[in-house]
């Protein structure tokens, strides 16, 4: 995957909206997917085609290093912002 899907957003408020999203994924809408009837190659083939659209799209501003922690702390998960002067 794509390591800028690792890097949050600026500011959740930057993260895309559900009109833009709809467009975003309209072209994936009656296009063909072979299923192979193992789950995990199914998900896999499928989370590279919703990561294909969202890429060819641009990402919002990323947050700056440092300014972001990825929760769980084995880095697998959505990341999430977290003030580190709170810590």
């Amino acid at each position: 995957m794509n390591e800028a899907f690792k890097i949050p957003p600026k500011s959740p408020s930057l993260l895309t909206g559900l009109e833009k999203l709809k467009i975003v994924f309209k072209n994936l809408v009656g296009k063909e997917f072979k299923l192979t009837g193992k789950t995990r190659t199914d998900g896999s083939n499928l989370r590279k085609l919703v990561a294909g659209e969202l890429f060819k799209n641009g990402f919002p501003e990323a947050a700056l290093a440092g300014s972001f922690e990825i929760v769980p702390p084995k880095q697998k998960g959505v990341p999430r912002l977290i003030p580190l002067a709170t810590k």
